[in-house]
């Protein structure tokens, strides 16, 4: 196969793997992208409870399978970023005879499916638009980096010497700063969305500016919402979405680990990070 296209794309004809992968490729498992795109593995198939659950994508039209809450809340902090194109979840590496050799290489047992050699995935696959085009990165997500198993590092070694060796960048993520509150205010200020509010840039930056101007740490959310919808004479549901899709844009440096409600301060983002 011609490994500089599938970088952006695996070939779509099943006939180009190995025949075990074939059904699954032809029900277009681990092929195409953005709205086209569907993970290798689905929630349904993944063995896994708990907080697995589905959400549509803002930037890509189309449902995600995310398989826990750590894995949504990067989700949702990527799709904030206004340069990502294009974000895949469970990205299969196809090219098995790659992976077997490096998983030689490393000294680890590869995956494997009724006896077979399953494709091993990287929980991301991030497509981002840089000066001079599309740049990819995989991103791998550890809860704890340093508690990892010898075999999941491992394997992770050779997902990442795979990507190096096709031009995709790699990132270990640590997640254990990715908590409750950290998902709950994503949530919140991603509702916007889910009420099918449409944004205009001119009314957002209108309101941020009127916000930040008139913010004051004392002040709960309700009532610098409510001083802005005077001043811009919006509906009391349209001016929370305003401020929401504000806060989801970075418009206004919402803090994402203090607790965002109508009737609590707002508290301010210190410094660059996310979280």
């Amino acid at each position: 196969m011609d490994y500089a296209q599938t970088i952006m794309e695996w070939a779509r004809d099943p006939n180009l793997y190995p025949p075990y992968l074939r059904s699954r490729i032809g029900r277009g498992l681990g092929v195409g992208s953005r709205t086209a795109y569907r993970p290798w593995r689905d929630i349904q198939n993944a063995g896994t409870r708990g907080t697995a659950g589905c959400g549509h994508g803002i930037r890509i039209d189309r449902r995600y399978e995310i398989l826990d809450q750590r894995a949504k809340t990067y989700f949702f902090l990527l799709e904030r970023v206004s340069t990502i194109v294009d974000i895949r979840e469970r990205w299969p590496i196809l090219d098995i005879d790659s992976t077997l050799r490096l998983s030689c290489k490393f000294g680890v047992n590869h995956p494997i499916r009724d006896f077979l050699p399953e494709p091993i995935t990287v929980d991301f696959l991030i497509t981002e638009m840089g000066p001079e085009g599309p740049e990819y990165r995989a991103a791998a997500l550890a809860e704890d980096t340093h508690r990892l198993s010898v075999k999941n590092q491992r394997l992770k070694q050779v997902a990442q010497q795979w990507c190096n060796d096709h031009g995709i960048g790699w990132t270990l993520v640590d997640t254990s700063r990715l908590d409750r509150t950290v998902y709950d205010s994503l949530l919140f200020i991603r509702g916007w969305y889910r009420h099918r509010f449409v944004p205009d840039s001119v009314i957002a930056d209108r309101f941020a500016q009127f916000f930040m101007s008139h913010y004051r740490s004392n002040l709960v959310l309700n009532e610098l919402v409510e001083m802005a919808r005077k001043n811009m004479r919006l509906r009391p549901d349209t001016a929370l979405d305003v401020f929401r899709y504000c806060a989801w844009c970075r418009l206004i440096p919402i803090s994402l680990t203090g607790h965002i409600a109508k009737n609590c301060p707002v508290i301010l983002q210190a410094g660059d990070s996310d979280t």
